[in-house]
């Protein structure tokens, strides 16, 4: 049996995310045709709010099929996630998104699997969907994400969450990664495999965390500023302690903690922690410095200590993100 894609288009969509998805079933369909299935696997089709065209974030214009009303019992409406520098400014009360959480809503209760990338989790979310599940968004709107769903139980790490009903992905071509599973889920991991070969994408990454980088939006206050460089400059050989940092900073480390987490939301030790973590990355990722070397550089008793703590902060060891990262020095 055939599966009905709907992909739902919004202004400004992440043009990745539905032409890269799109790409992805069109792939089943062709591997499905040369290993001769009669049925192919999935009908794809686009779709506004008034059927009328719609421009993506990367400024292309793009026709639909047809409009938000016209989707009739769709096996699964994807969300392309929406290119923006803040989180997307909708509620249920904004004009537009109203009839957009109903159409998701009635086509959810109606057994429909709604799919969403990046930051459409959070037209997830306003509408109702996610409370009291798990998801994921983009990890540069975690924060934003968290403070206004407290009801979403949000597993930030993970590339892609299946909730059942409803399925989150990260940002980029996570995309990929949901429309992959999305493959798996209907027809099975034999022909998601094919696919993942064919569009030489791995499968099951499953975490974002190694591609996470600190303060997205590095705030622009001089006390981190001083402390940003202050660590950078002493992360060597030995730890580095909180006392010390406030110290510098002629404040205490009560006070210091308190600015931190109003500014960064993190401790000033996980800030320590984040910087220490980036200068390992960069380590692996441009040198070939022995890893035991680089925990002994960094400060870290022993390299085991330092591979338990690279664990922790990045969800892959320091040998594993050097095989996966590697790359010649500028």
């Amino acid at each position: 049996m055939t599966s009905t894609i709907a992909i739902l288009l919004l202004e400004n969509f992440l043009g990745l995310a539905a032409f890269g998805s799109a790409d992805m079933f069109k792939t089943a369909n062709q591997i499905a045709e040369v290993r001769g299935d009669e049925v192919m696997p999935f009908q794809v089709q686009t779709y506004s709010l008034d059927g009328e065209p719609v421009r993506s974030s990367n400024g292309i214009l793009v026709t639909p099929d047809s409009s938000l009303e016209e989707i009739f019992a769709p096996d699964v409406v994807f969300l392309p996630g929406i290119g923006t520098t803040s989180a997307p400014q909708c509620t249920i009360s904004t004009n537009w998104f109203r009839g957009v959480a109903e159409q998701l809503q009635h086509h959810s209760q109606n057994g429909s699997i709604i799919a969403a990338s990046c930051t459409s989790s959070f037209l997830l979310a306003e509408a109702g969907l996610l409370e009291g599940k798990q998801a994921t968004t983009t990890w540069w709107k975690q924060k934003e994400f968290s403070a206004a769903y407290e009801g979403v139980e949000l597993a930030g790490d993970e590339i892609l969450v299946d909730a059942g009903n409803v399925i989150t992905s990260a940002a980029g071509t996570s995309s990929l990664d949901l429309a992959l599973h999305l493959i798996n889920r209907l027809e099975g991991p034999a022909l998601s495999r094919l696919c993942a070969r064919f569009m030489v994408l791995e499968e099951n990454r499953g975490l974002q965390q190694p591609f996470m980088i600190p303060w997205h939006e590095k705030t622009r206050d001089e006390t981190i500023e001083r402390a940003d460089q202050w660590v950078q400059n002493n992360l060597s050989s030995r730890p580095l302690k909180v006392q010390e940092l406030a110290g510098f900073l002629g404040m205490s480390t009560r006070s210091l903690l308190r600015h931190f987490k109003r500014e960064l939301s993190l401790s000033p030790q996980q800030f320590i922690l984040n910087i220490r973590c980036e200068r390992a990355k960069s380590q692996l990722e441009y040198t070939t410095t022995p890893i035991a070397t680089i925990s002994e550089a960094l400060g870290y008793s022993d390299e085991n200590a330092f591979r338990r703590s690279f664990l922790a902060q990045v969800g892959v060891s320091p040998a594993r993100y050097r095989q996966k990262f590697r790359r010649q020095a500028p």
